[in-house]
């Protein structure tokens, strides 16, 4: 999914969001509809941000469980800045940091 964001990231400063359908078979990003926003529902929405030099920061969903908490990946190059959560609304946290940039995320809404 890093890859495809790649090929089309975000501006820089701004946050880019899409859905993968199908995450074991990641192959195309699409844009985030309203539908897709559903508290339960979010299992495969990513989001990114870049930098004027081009590094990259990638947010994965794999698993949302509404209330119960969401889960995922975070993919984080050099230079990249993290998740900001007074930003971006959502409270991730590092609950491992898996090496190589990667990273995995809870966010536990209690």
């Amino acid at each position: 999914m890093v890859e495809l964001v790649r090929e089309s990231p975000p501006a820089p400063g701004t946050l880019g969001e899409w859905v993968v359908d199908d995450l074991s078979a990641p192959t195309a990003l699409r844009p985030v509809t309203d539908s897709d926003r559903v508290r339960g529902a979010g299992r495969g929405r990513v989001w990114a941000t870049a930098t004027p030099d081009g590094a990259l920061s990638v947010f994965i969903e794999t698993l949302d469980r509404g209330h119960a908490g969401e889960h995922g990946y975070a993919y984080i190059e050099d230079g990249a800045p993290g998740w900001d959560a007074d930003e971006h609304g959502e409270f991730w946290e590092t609950s491992a940091t898996l090496g190589g940039g990667w990273h995995q995320l809870r966010f536990d809404q209690g």
